[in-house]
């Protein structure tokens, strides 16, 4: 018996010989389901659903209308379930910067609401990344309560995009996850997109198309995360570092492992290696990527699943940890980690005064 994939499937769970009459059809289910997963061995989660959809339908064959019991597999979504967002980072307090944005524009502020360029803010040209690949109201920016004018002035021009105000930063972890609440709360099989908005890219339009393949990547792969990884010029200590495993015939590169800043030495190493830099920017399913959060910080999830007001929230927020994507998930969980290099489109992540001078001196 083969899947819709054409793969060989196991036989499918027989109906549990301690069942009775007097038992519900979806408790019988429960004791099958729980025989698949512990015969699940080194299946993947989307061959583990077939079988637990085979063991389900042994059980309602005979149970005239009670095919409500069951569930639909994330991988037969509903078309309006499928849809893809982008989660815009914006929610920096850029202080390394606030000297020069001072000196530059005549008062300090945070990088992504600087004009760097002499045209728009670094957060209005992320938006227009964004909208190359959603419409506007699939984009949400990730923003902070006490930055709340500066984000109208520059969203001024983009009504249809929602604002997320964190009520304080906590760094970019709680910057993924509120937003990513809103997302799963109204498209459970939503694929989203992180962009952070300190960035800076050569191409805009090339970088739109490695991002939607990692998209449709995401969309086939329901247990990694897809990264881009950045061709490095340097041996640059203040950024992540992605070592690739070998490649075969996957349409990505594995991560072998991961290092967020590393020591001066290390990073020498990994540039010799032809080790790729973290941009952040990455694509997964929605849910997937909250249950890899979960792993790691847990005390977040479980506290924002229970949160329905700004001042449940703004409680989280004060009594919560910081948390940082890259160095307290990525970094712990490359086996779920997939990357997509960069290529053609010269990148860099604007933290400092220098990086922003050579950069713009380049172009």
């Amino acid at each position: 018996m083969s899947d819709r994939h054409g793969k060989e499937l196991r036989r499918p769970v027989q109906p549990s010989v301690k069942a009775t009459a007097s038992r519900s059809t979806a408790e019988q289910i429960g004791e099958d389901v729980a025989d698949v997963f512990r015969e699940r061995e080194d299946e993947s989660l989307e061959d583990v659903e077939d079988r637990f959809v085979h063991a389900a339908l042994a059980r309602l064959l005979g149970d005239e209308g009670a095919s409500h019991l069951l569930p639909r597999t994330s991988y037969d979504e509903d078309p309006c379930e499928s849809q893809l967002f982008v989660i815009v980072l914006a929610g920096g307090e850029g202080r390394r910067l606030r000297a020069a944005a001072r000196k530059r524009f005549g008062r300090e502020l945070p990088k992504q609401f600087c004009p760097w360029n002499g045209r728009c803010s670094m957060l209005e040209e992320t938006l227009e990344r964004a909208s190359m690949l959603v419409p506007a109201d699939h984009i949400l920016v990730s923003c902070l309560e006490e930055h709340r004018d500066l984000v109208e002035g520059c969203l001024e021009n983009w009504p249809a995009v929602r604002r997320i105000y964190q009520p304080a930063n906590r760094d970019t972890g709680p910057g993924v996850l509120l937003p990513l609440c809103h997302v799963i709360s109204e498209a459970p099989g939503a694929t989203v997109i992180v962009l952070p908005s300190d960035h800076f890219v050569s191409d805009a339009e090339r970088l739109s198309l490695v991002i939607g393949h990692a998209a449709q990547l995401a969309e086939t792969d329901h247990e990694r995360v897809v990264l881009l990884g950045a061709i490095p010029e340097s041996a640059e200590t203040e950024y992540g570092w992605m070592v690739l495993g070998h490649r075969a015939d996957r349409p990505w590169w594995p991560v072998r492992r991961f290092k967020e800043k590393p020591s001066a030495r290390e990073a020498e190493q990994f540039w010799r290696s032809g080790a790729l830099w973290n941009t952040l920017i990455l694509a997964s399913k929605a849910r997937p990527l909250w249950s890899l959060m979960a792993v790691c910080a847990s005390r977040w999830t479980d506290a924002l699943l229970t949160v329905d007001d700004e001042t449940a929230i703004r409680s989280v927020y004060l009594g919560s940890p910081s948390f940082n994507v890259s160095k307290d998930v990525l970094e712990c969980s490359c086996r779920n980690l997939a990357v997509l290099p960069l290529t053609g489109c010269a990148w860099s992540d604007w933290g400092t005064e220098e990086r922003i001078e050579r950069t713009l001196s380049r172009a």
